[in-house]
């Protein structure tokens, strides 16, 4: 988790697994709000892909960002998995950091 303005709690990653591993109709939607915190993501490869915000923001941009950072992750990495990340998380942090400066794309 890179927390960009300091304003999210430690908790905020469990927050999101209980809630989308407790959903109960069918798939989560790709956002939610939980306790003033807007959730964005989508799972793929297994993985899930989470941005988080306090303030209210275009849905389509921030998945936009999801899916463009994805596949800067795979043109790096070559395949996105688990174990491809855990290889590579210095560098996609570094990419991270380079694509989103200050929690600003």
């Amino acid at each position: 988790m890179r927390d960009f303005r300091q304003d999210l709690g430690r908790e905020t990653c469990e927050v999101f697994y209980r809630k989308v591993n407790l959903w109960d109709d069918g798939d989560p939607p790709p956002s939610m709000c939980v306790n003033g915190l807007n959730y964005f993501f989508t799972k793929k490869f297994g993985l899930y892909f989470v941005a988080t915000t306090r303030y209210n923001g275009s849905q389509s941009f921030i998945m936009e960002i999801i899916y463009r950072m994805m596949k800067v992750f795979r043109d790096y990495c070559g395949v996105i998995n688990e174990e491809s990340i855990r290889k590579n998380f210095v560098l996609i942090y570094e990419i991270i950091d380079e694509v989103i400066d200050y929690g600003h794309p």
